[in-house]
């Protein structure tokens, strides 16, 4: 997601559960009597087809990276406040009890900085996210966003510390994604790059994640690579494309497959009906694989209708791939 403006001073979690709940509603605010009765998966939604359509329109007003855990008991996404625009930013959970789909809570790894890009390991034991909050120390946000992490403990998710690599430093970059042998794959603005941003990968090893390796032409172009979504098994990915040529709107998706020399086929812009006129970035595919999320908006011509998370049976992924 493209980087939000300042954080607004420290406020208290009444406050932000107040600011999470304005974001979550068919109205214009959520409390308990008006929030509505969602059971069953996904929210209770009718699964889409062929065809993208809005994911939880009763509830998700401008909210974008839909992420569920692995058991489909909770979803996490990312949550701002539209006035003024872009200026607040948590990340916020859904729980499913009793198979009931209970009230947005602000997670308890947030802060009052700006996050947003969260993804979760595959077991469902780790959460990365991009945050501008500071060092320990320091009270100042950060002029750059940096990857953040929080583990499962008995009590809930641990305090949230930076993502480092090679023992060193932590890394600035954005919309993490992770496959299923921990290697962790995000955006970044890494000089000697291809473009102004582009898709780099981090193993994880004896504790720490490795120096960031760039995946190369194949699959970065001249432009900008952004948010992304890597398969479990690291045999596609799909990223978001700014100022590229070939798009149809502000931002297109594009996906990439891998080789079985461990190369990458071209990027491929995936073209109507996941891209249009307006912009479309937030890849994420379901644990389960069976559903392709990703968010459209514009800066201006796009109603408020239109704009939001979207959903579309995964199946389509397929289609894009090559031909032997």
């Amino acid at each position: 997601m493209s980087n939000f403006g300042k954080h607004l001073p420290v406020i208290v979690l009444v406050t932000i559960l107040c600011f999470a709940h304005t974001c979550f509603a068919q109205k214009e605010s959520v409390d308990s009597k008006d929030f509505p009765l969602l059971t069953g998966p996904y929210l209770g939604q009718e699964p889409p087809g062929k065809t993208p359509v809005k994911f939880a329109p009763e509830i998700l007003k401008y909210e974008f990276c839909a992420v569920f855990s692995p058991d489909g008991d909770e979803f996490y996404c990312a949550a701002y406040n539209p006035d003024p625009p872009e200026e607040e930013c948590s990340i916020v959970c859904l729980k499913r009890v009793d198979n009931k789909w209970l009230e947005p809570e602000v997670t308890s790894f947030s802060s009052s900085y700006v996050e947003h890009d969260i993804c979760m390991s595959h077991d469902g034991q780790r959460v990365f996210f991009r945050s501008d909050r500071p060092l320990e120390g320091n009270s100042e946000a950060r002029e750059r966003f940096y990857l953040w992490s929080s583990s499962r403990t008995e009590s809930g998710w641990s305090e949230a510390r930076p993502v480092a690599y090679s023992g060193k430093t932590d890394i600035p970059a954005g919309y993490p994604s992770i496959t299923k042998d921990g290697t962790l794959y995000f955006g970044a603005r890494i000089p000697g790059s291809v473009g102004p941003s582009d898709i780099h990968y981090s193993r994880f090893v004896d504790g720490s994640y490795t120096t960031p390796v760039n995946l190369g032409r194949q699959a970065n172009s001249d432009y900008g690579e952004g948010d992304m979504f890597i398969a479990p098994d690291g045999s596609y990915l799909i990223v978001a494309c700014y100022q590229h040529p070939e798009n149809n709107g502000e931002q297109d998706l594009y996906i990439s497959f891998r080789k079985d020399d461990g190369s990458w086929t071209e990027l491929t812009n995936m073209s109507e009906p996941i891209n249009t006129e307006y912009g479309e970035n937030c890849p994420q595919v379901s644990p389960d694989g069976k559903w392709f999320f990703f968010n459209r908006y514009a800066t201006e011509g796009l109603s408020e209708d239109g704009r939001g998370t979207y959903w579309v049976d995964a199946a389509i992924i397929e289609s894009y791939r090559p031909e032997d």
